[in-house]
């Protein structure tokens, strides 16, 4: 079973709001993944990429604890947690807000990393619900709730929302 979902939500809630100025400190996934132009990310597991690796970071399987992890001790937690209580390894993770009226574009997650691992999405603030279509399966995420979703057939999602949509997305092996 995993941790009661609604009490971890509004623990990693108040971490998210404590540490509002993180939101800039890392802008590379916004800049380098045109699909994810309207996000601000957190990362917290990131890829680990030794020195001279020319691979593409879809293709490294390695991922390491970030420096902006320390600042969430509650989140870590939870995602150890919930990647063992899931049966697998917590790989990557980030905290992601999406803009309000705007959207993630259509894309497939591709790469040798990907293809052995499940996304999950962790909806923390989310004012109208998470829309979120993957295949042709659409669903209307809400606050509290966590949802794998197949990140390797096309998906795209939206904040329907005149405030930020924040979510803690993690991948398990």
């Amino acid at each position: 079973m995993l941790p009661r979902l609604r009490d971890s939500s509004q623990l990693l809630r108040d971490e998210v709001l404590c540490n509002e100025r993180l939101w800039s400190e890392n802008q590379t996934r916004q800049n380098r993944i045109q699909v994810q132009r309207h996000t601000q990310s957190i990362p917290l597991r990131a890829v680990e990429r030794k020195s001279g690796d020319k691979r593409k970071s879809e293709d490294i399987h390695e991922s390491r604890l970030t420096p902006l992890s320390r600042a969430f001790p509650e989140t870590m937690t939870f995602l150890e947690s919930t990647a063992h209580q899931l049966g697998g390894s917590l790989e990557r993770a980030l905290y992601v807000r999406l803009l309000r009226h705007s959207a993630v574009y259509p894309h497939v997650d591709v790469g040798a990393y990907y293809a052995s691992r499940d996304r999950y999405h962790f909806v923390l603030i989310s004012h109208c619900g998470s829309y979120l279509k993957a295949g042709d399966e659409q669903v209307i995420m809400h606050p509290g709730e966590l949802w794998w979703f197949d990140n390797k057939v096309v998906h795209d999602s939206a904040n329907r929302s005149d405030r930020w949509r924040v979510h803690l997305i993690f991948d398990i092996f």
